[in-house]
């Protein structure tokens, strides 16, 4: 059987899902494109409540995949108003663009890996 999202790693820790974004590099428009496809078929498929998406692999992305992301984000919110996506294993200089981007950290929440970003939803499950 061929693998459903070729360009991601999923992952369920309980009730949330880990994705693993396995491209190193996300300026192409062609990948960006697949990788958003797969993220939102994903999204269909499983509509995760609880997202954790690490960029563990990632060298660098555009502006046009922090789009993709934010159309993922906006999916999960609107068939589920409480779903929530934090990122997490970026870089330092992607960190720092997600805080010019977004500095109340509205859209996503950065982490520095899964774990504290696991822990994060299990403290605010309680």
């Amino acid at each position: 059987m061929a693998d459903r999202y070729p360009h991601l790693r999923v992952e369920h820790i309980g009730d949330v899902t880990v994705v693993t974004l396995k491209p190193e590099d996300f300026f192409d428009q062609q990948t960006i494109s697949v990788v958003k496809g797969e993220l939102l078929a994903l999204a269909k498929s499983e509509q995760p409540v609880k997202l954790i998406l690490s960029f563990i692999n990632v060298q660098r992305f555009s502006s046009a995949f922090v789009g993709a992301l934010v159309s993922l984000r906006d999916h999960l919110r609107f068939h589920h108003p409480a779903a929530e996506a934090k990122l997490c294993d970026l870089l330092a200089t992607h960190r720092e663009i997600f805080r010019l981007i977004d500095p109340q950290q509205t859209l996503f929440k950065l982490y520095d890996t899964v774990a504290a970003a696991f822990r994060d939803f299990q403290a605010t499950a309680d």
